[in-house]
């Protein structure tokens, strides 16, 4: 699911028509379009029963697979390198290097969250789990793209979408999956990036730090740099103004 969403979100994302700005009600709509294909091509009426087991063939259970498959996503629009627009389903973030303080921009869609919970129960879904709650005790998200097994419970792709003024206080953006953010602290993603030149090497270190840290994860980093780069970080030979992004994604191989 998460290569699905990789390869049709962007594309998804369609500016106005007249200002060729991309709004909030844009990305809404690029979220919901995803899912939307994604549950046309694999939602229960286009896959077999996960009991049928008939032929035991690959593609059977293939569909059934893709059938319990989903993601989550975060997604940053930069305008004029003045403002973000951002949006994110699930537990992937987005972190802020204000001054070199780390400020988090975005809140986990997870069933410990009240507003959350609240709105699943009243989908008529539940949620479960003690050390770690989960809906109908599968999955630990309450938004994702993807999943329809858990659509009729409440799980959505509607994003919570948030636009920032930046500023020439802002160093960075870092946009990364739970691999990371599981197990490192947002002070020390700030920390590790700011000792680098260049966003791909900061991105590595990051992907690496997560490692070293024992991620059990996927791990997907992205590090975008703003107008405050050199002011706070190692400085650069980069032309100044000039946003780069760099992502790194590693999967570990199942044991």
């Amino acid at each position: 699911m998460s290569k699905f969403a990789q390869q049709h979100l962007i594309s998804s994302i369609v500016p106005d028509p007249v200002t060729g700005a991309v709004e909030a009600a844009q990305l809404v709509d690029a979220f919901e379009h995803v899912d939307a294909m994604f549950f046309k091509r694999f939602g229960p009426k286009a896959a077999p029963p996960l009991s049928d087991t008939s032929d035991g063939g690959p593609q059977t259970q293939s569909a059934a697979t893709m059938l319990e498959s989903g993601t989550t996503a975060v997604v940053a629009i930069i305008h004029n390198d003045t403002h973000v627009l951002l949006a994110h389903v699930g537990d992937s973030r987005a972190l802020l290097s204000h001054r070199g303080t780390a400020i988090p921009l975005t809140y986990d869609h997870k069933p410990t969250r009240a507003d959350e919970s609240a709105r699943i129960e009243l989908a008529g879904g539940r949620i479960e789990g003690y050390a770690v709650q989960r809906v109908m005790g599968r999955l630990a998200m309450t938004r994702a793209i993807g999943d329809p097994h858990l659509k009729q419970y409440g799980i959505v792709p509607t994003p919570d979408v948030h636009a920032r003024v930046l500023t020439d206080h802002d160093n960075f953006l870092v946009l990364a999956s739970d691999g990371l953010f599981d197990v490192v602290s947002n002070d020390e993603v700030v920390d590790a990036v700011q000792e680098h030149q260049s966003v791909d090497e900061a991105a590595e270190t990051l992907v690496n730090l997560a490692l070293s840290y024992g991620s059990r994860d996927d791990i997907t980093v992205a590090v975008v740099r703003l107008r405050g780069w050199e002011a706070f970080c190692v400085p650069s030979s980069t032309t100044k103004g000039f946003i780069q992004v760099n992502t790194r994604n590693m999967t570990r191989p199942s044991s």
